[in-house]
């Protein structure tokens, strides 16, 4: 009975406490390396997919990036106005369009990528490799049994 309530405590510190103050500053860590770039987090993730997948309908962005489909209109409108993106009738469906990353918005991108993986090697500097495999093991593991449970199937 006292490992239970303990595990539950630990779950507790975990879940609702270190992890989502771990999500706001790797947060704001990635938009200050993105904000010389002019990019937001939110801009780049989608940039980055189009840059990999090629063109896509917005509803596809949307679900690839667990986003919001509001969320993601609107963000495709500020790249659009800004040059990173392009809008084109999609030829499978009159109803839809897709999205192409621009010449400008590949070339951000791979800044951007630069910018980001300057942070990603000031965050591994603080675990060894061994560490982050037993991480990802742990939280793979955690998103494993969330997924789970989320599925109402």
């Amino acid at each position: 009975m006292a490992d239970n309530k303990n595990n539950a405590k630990i779950c507790r510190e975990v879940l609702l406490e270190l992890l989502p103050r771990l999500h706001r500053q790797i947060s704001r860590d990635l938009a200050d390396a993105l904000r010389p770039h002019r990019m937001t987090p939110a801009q780049y993730s989608i940039v980055a997919l189009l840059d990999t997948e090629g063109p896509l309908p917005p509803r596809r962005i949307s679900s690839a990036l667990s986003l919001d489909q509001s969320t993601v209109v609107n963000t495709l409108n500020r790249l659009q106005r800004d040059g990173f993106v392009s809008r084109h009738d999609d030829p499978d469906d009159g109803r839809s369009c897709l999205i192409k990353p621009t010449s400008e918005g590949q070339r951000i991108r791979k800044k951007c990528e630069k910018a980001v993986e300057g942070l990603m090697k000031d965050y591994s500097d603080n675990l060894s490799g061994s560490g982050w495999s037993k991480l990802l093991e742990l939280v793979g593991k955690l998103e494993e049994r969330l997924v789970r449970n989320a599925d109402p199937t």
